[in-house]
């Protein structure tokens, strides 16, 4: 709440306006990492780290903004053809851009100060929050009537301009998740379903590695691109595959040697985490933490060793969860290459296994991680002031 007031308290001393306030959240996703642009399944949840935004028309055909967290300004004109500007601001001008291929403008100039409390480069899908609270702001303070599907493709349409080929989760998560809940979303059809997650005596915690590499986005662009040429390649010989998902472990070897080695190991993960998804969400709602905290030590062996997206740093997080008493499951989540994990721990051991896994972590790579701990919220939604 503090961030929101902090925000607000920017904008009042800047316009003296009253202000739209929307909130737009964070989230984290229990499994099935990578799935969601090879059509699959996956688990998000809304957190309660947020990007908070105040809007405010002005008269001028300009958008104004303000980035409260690094302390940047910006201006938009309307009338410009909106070229990406190899900056912060990129993502509101493909926002503009997504929603002007929609026939969609904005009909008059905005301030805006915005800023948040997700930790940048952590994997919670803070660029998915920005372009999600943006687009929302938008439709409400212009009357569009986008529902928050048609909000989530905008934002989804956004990363794609600006070069990251994403798939929906994030953006569908920020808009769509519910308190307490975890969303089930098949990224095929985009049918849902939301449950409620009971840990009882266990806790989601993630713990921040400090860092982010540098080949991150353009190794998220080539292993989907590895999946998207393994599939074509597929359905020269299976015609009636349309996505990985339909692809089981028969299937991947009797034409394995179809692929380049790269190919197949891609393939191989998506279709095992496609089925520790299925597992692990029947666990959840059997109240069988042991087999989630299982499928989600399986899943980081597979993105690390299979997929190819984790790092040093992440790994140790996990080797060493792996040894403490409490914790049920880890792994890597979001991109990869740096950012978070998510762990499953009991609550009474929460204390002595952060203070063991910081302090080992800090000996091998030279400072502590940072824990973050997370409540499941509602989606992007208009806030009181």
């Amino acid at each position: 709440m503090q961030i929101k007031q902090e925000i607000l308290a920017v904008f009042k001393q800047q316009y003296g306006t009253p202000a739209l306030v929307v909130r737009a959240p964070g989230r984290i996703n229990l499994i099935g990492e990578h799935t969601d642009y090879n059509h699959g399944f996956v688990t998000p949840a809304a957190i309660d780290k947020a990007m908070y935004f105040c809007f405010s028309a002005n008269e001028e055909p300009i958008i104004n903004l303000r980035a409260v967290n690094f302390d940047r300004r910006a201006s938009i004109f309307l009338d410009d053809s909106l070229a990406l500007r190899q900056s912060w601001e990129d993502y509101f001008l493909a926002v503009l851009d997504a929603l002007r291929e929609r026939g969609l403008k904005p009909t008059g100039g905005l301030n805006v100060v915005f800023g948040g409390d997700i930790p940048s480069g952590g994997g919670l899908s803070s660029s998915a929050a920005l372009c999600s609270g943006f687009i929302f702001g938008l439709n409400t303070l212009f009357g569009w009537s986008l529902t928050r599907l048609d909000m989530a493709f905008v934002a989804q349409r956004a990363e794609h301009i600006i070069g990251t080929m994403c798939g929906i989760m994030d953006m569908f998560a920020s808009l769509h998740g519910r308190a307490n809940h975890v969303i089930c979303l098949d990224c095929r059809d985009l049918s849902y379903s939301y449950f409620p997650l009971n840990l009882g005596d266990y806790e989601l915690v993630l713990i921040n590695t400090k860092v982010k590499h540098s080949l991150a986005e353009s190794a998220y662009n080539d292993r989907r691109n590895d999946c998207e040429t393994a599939l074509a390649t597929l359905q020269k010989y299976q015609p009636n595959v349309q996505t990985l998902r339909d692809i089981n472990e028969k299937m991947l070897e009797t034409y394995q040697e179809k692929f380049t080695q790269n190919q197949y190991k891609r393939v191989r993960f998506v279709v095992q985490e496609e089925q520790r998804v299925r597992n692990a969400t029947a666990a959840l709602q059997a109240h069988d933490l042991p087999t989630v905290g299982r499928c989600m030590f399986e899943a980081h062996a597979g993105l690390s060793q299979m997929y190819e997206v984790s790092c040093p740093e992440l790994d140790l997080l996990v080797a060493l969860a792996k040894t403490k008493k409490g914790v049920l499951g880890a792994r890597m989540m979001g991109g990869g290459f740096g950012g978070c994990t998510l762990n499953i721990v009991h609550k009474r051991a929460t204390a002595i296994v952060l203070e063991e896994l910081s302090a080992a972590y800090e000996r091998e790579i030279g400072w502590r991680p940072e824990p973050i701990f997370v409540r499941l919220e509602e989606g992007v939604a208009v806030v009181n002031c």
